[in-house]
């Protein structure tokens, strides 16, 4: 799949997904901007790193009040 091809398959998903819109921070925005940047130009690895780090983002705006929130992420420190 092409450049052209990568951002139209983007578009289609975010359309077909995105129906009633979604509440980001800004910073979350930046991030998955960057990640579809990533997925168009063909960087596989850095998408799936920016997304992760996407949603880890979006995860901690949405929970910050969350005395869990602090200490929680994909990565599990193990005492």
């Amino acid at each position: 799949m092409d450049s052209n091809g990568r951002q139209s398959y983007i578009t289609n998903l975010e359309d077909e997904l995105l129906v009633g819109g979604v509440i980001l921070s800004e910073w979350s925005a930046f991030l998955i901007r960057d990640a579809d940047e990533a997925f168009c130009s063909g960087a596989d690895l850095a998408t799936i790193l920016v997304s992760q780090a996407a949603v880890e983002s979006h995860l901690r705006y949405e929970y910050v009040d969350s005395s869990i929130a602090a200490k929680s992420g994909f990565y599990v420190r193990r005492c």
